[in-house]
């Protein structure tokens, strides 16, 4: 059974939104036809239209080898001229490219959307990785990578709480279960900001700093990525001291 209701107002724009949204939501690994109607609940004869008209009109691409899909050139363009205008980006513009100079590493900007996150900059830095963890536009589940455990790990205890005892199938798509998840956060808690130590990516090792509105609260996270030999103790408290020093002081808008 789908979990669209058979007809209604708008019924076909929000098929094609819970497939797009289901394929970015696998952006590094893309996904299977029957993948597509397990996320979206739609019958496999309309999920496989609704792909045929995305691929026709480069909102998806399928890779010739895997036959998975993922998100095509045309919403990667959509993505790239909306951030111009996303006031956020806007504002923390000089703070990555700061950071990213200094450090000489890949640095992100990741932004709250529900119990996701989104994430709408990226900056590479004099040693860049050889493959980049996340893409821009990429989305994940709160806990699943340094920025998003920086969001969640400094919200109120019963938020977090909340968090936890749900998406607990989409985390475990990362191959981060509860008993993990709490590991992480308790961990950020004690150091003051996330680190996430291949437990997404193996070699690959991420400081997330949270961005907090006026309230005080998380909505947005700066990380840093690099390889394991390059972020190694004492570094990665280093990399946390640079992003803190470089928000600081500094007035910062929600979107």
């Amino acid at each position: 059974m789908e979990h669209m209701p058979p007809d209604g107002k708008h019924q076909n724009t929000r098929r094609i939104t819970a497939v797009l949204d289901a394929i970015a939501r696998h952006a590094d690994q893309g996904m299977r036809l029957v993948d597509v109607t397990r996320a979206t609940g739609l019958g496999k004869g309309t999920a496989h239209r609704i792909i045929a008209g995305l691929l026709d009109s480069q909102m998806v691409e399928q890779d010739p080898d895997s036959g998975r899909f993922f998100i095509g050139l045309r919403v990667m363009n959509w993505a790239a001229s909306g951030r111009k205008r996303f006031g956020l980006v806007e504002q923390l513009k000089p703070v990555l490219q700061a950071i990213c100079e200094q450090s000489g590493d890949t640095v992100y900007l990741t932004v709250r959307q529900g119990d996701e996150v989104v994430y709408i900059d990226r900056r590479e830095g004099s040693y860049p990785l050889k493959a980049l963890p996340v893409d821009v536009g990429a989305r994940r589940p709160l806990g699943i990578g340094a920025a998003p455990t920086a969001i969640l790990a400094f919200q109120d205890d019963e938020e977090i709480r909340r968090i936890v005892e749900t998406h607990e199938e989409a985390r475990l798509g990362f191959g981060i279960g509860r008993a993990k998840l709490e590991e992480l956060i308790a961990l950020a808690r004690r150091l003051g900001y996330a680190l996430h130590q291949g437990e997404i990516l193996p070699g690959m090792v991420a400081v997330g700093v949270p961005v907090l509105n006026a309230e005080g609260v998380p909505f947005a996270a700066i990380s840093v990525a690099a390889g394991a030999a390059r972020l190694a103790p004492p570094r990665t408290d280093e990399i946390a001291e640079l992003i803190k020093r470089e928000i600081a002081g500094r007035h910062i808008l929600p979107g």
